[in-house]
């Protein structure tokens, strides 16, 4: 039986001038990979969009099958990077309104093989190319998990952004046999309305990969000096990321701390990026994740500190997520000054072991100020953030999705164990 994990947008920004990689990162492929670490039952293939591609490739490497497909952006050309940035200062949810894309041989090719092969199409998020595979679905199993954005539906701004795909949007999640919500507010949004929504973490983190290493040799291979306190954030610089308040926790506490801050995964396209290349924070472009278990271990605070003009942008922050690079922080025994740690999936008593929830600015200062002065308060995070994040829990979750969706197409259970 085929599995094909999907992402449904390109690997590749839209002013990248890199060459298509086709075994690029992306979170289908890591739930590829550890999925198939526990399981032989199932031939895995990662499919994604790529807009740089004029024809469709097909490789492999170490068991699973990776294809890409041509795929095409509504593009204003050179006005297209000034309107996002515009729009992303603007409000930050409308950075998503950028990611509309279609591929028409994509979908075309899984309609093929789903006809050929029992195969079990998993989403890894939606937007309009995802939108676009429900609708079109062939008679196959299709589950699809959200992966961090407000429901084009939730808002006028979302619906307009995104339309005449938002039209849609209701008609398409109803072609999912199981849907998973990342959030208690996505959840609530759709329960009732589609005939199986669950709401369980859909992402994990590999802890034999992330783990906490020596904090004093992290820093000295960055060229930081152990007593130096560093202060983390991985993702986009712009706002939508909290970054400009994130530079402004870092130049509040210069004068109380020999500090560093290290902004890692930005892009120089990026609205925020020569602020903060001016701002003396040391900037890191996108790398290989094998690069990023230095990093965090030479942190002592990871941030994400998010905040909104008003109620109405505040609300999309409850469909959001928590964002794996703050799972990744955690399993490095990291603590979190974090607006997104609303969506921690434990306890409140445990919460507050792995980090902080800031109301404003200043609270997110004086938070990580606290959790610089006190370490030692946070000496669980890895241990609480395991019983969560792991790929084993949430792969035994993710294997009893596909053995129902076996038993109701095909009429017996295959067993991922």
């Amino acid at each position: 039986m085929k599995l094909i994990c999907i992402q449904p947008w390109s690997s590749l920004p839209i002013d990248s001038k890199d060459d298509v990689d086709p075994f690029a990162d992306g979170f289908h492929v890591r739930m590829a990979k550890q999925l198939k670490k526990r399981t032989n039952k199932y031939q895995f293939e990662c499919w994604r969009p790529e807009w740089k591609l004029k024809k469709p490739i097909l490789t492999k490497r170490d068991g699973i099958v990776y294809r890409a497909f041509p795929s095409f952006r509504p593009s204003l050309g050179f006005l297209n990077k000034f309107i996002q940035n515009g729009a992303t200062m603007a409000s930050p949810h409308f950075r998503y309104s950028f990611l509309r894309e279609y591929s028409p041989s994509l979908i075309r090719e899984l309609r093929k093989v789903a006809k050929q092969d029992k195969t079990i199409v998993q989403l890894y998020g939606f937007g309009d190319l995802g939108y676009l595979i429900c609708l079109f679905k062939s008679n196959s199993p299709i589950t699809g998990f959200h992966a961090g954005a407000a429901p084009f539906s939730s808002s006028t701004s979302t619906m307009v952004s995104h339309f005449p795909v938002s039209l849609f949007e209701n008609k398409a999640l109803s072609k999912i046999d199981i849907l998973v919500a990342s959030t208690r507010k996505y959840y609530d949004y759709f329960y009732g309305k589609f005939k199986d929504v669950r709401f369980f973490q859909p992402m994990g983190v590999d802890f034999d990969f992330f783990k906490p290493s020596s904090k004093e040799e992290a820093k000295r291979k960055l060229g930081i000096t152990p007593e130096t306190k560093v202060l983390l954030h991985v993702g986009r610089l712009d706002i939508g990321k909290g970054v400009d308040n994130i530079i402004e926790i870092f130049h509040r506490l210069k004068d109380k701390y020999k500090i560093e801050l290290l902004l890692v995964g930005g892009l120089k396209s990026d609205p925020l990026y020569n602020i903060a290349v001016d701002s003396g924070a040391r900037v890191y472009e996108r790398m290989d994740q094998s690069h990023m278990p230095g990093f965090y271990n030479a942190s002592d605070v990871y941030l994400f500190t998010r905040f909104y003009k008003n109620s109405k942008e505040a609300w999309t922050e409850e469909f959001m997520g928590m964002g794996a690079a703050t799972m990744e922080a955690m399993s490095c025994n990291v603590p979190t000054v974090g607006t997104n740690l609303i969506h921690f999936i434990g306890t409140h008593a445990e919460r507050i072991e792995v980090g902080r929830i800031p109301k404003n600015l200043n609270e997110a200062i004086e938070y990580t100020s606290n959790i610089l002065e006190n370490p030692s308060h946070f000496s669980r995070i890895r241990e609480i953030a395991c019983s969560y994040y792991s790929w084993d829990v949430i792969a035994d979750n993710f294997f009893g999705v596909y053995d129902e969706l076996s038993k109701r197409y095909w009429g017996r259970f295959y067993h991922a164990y």
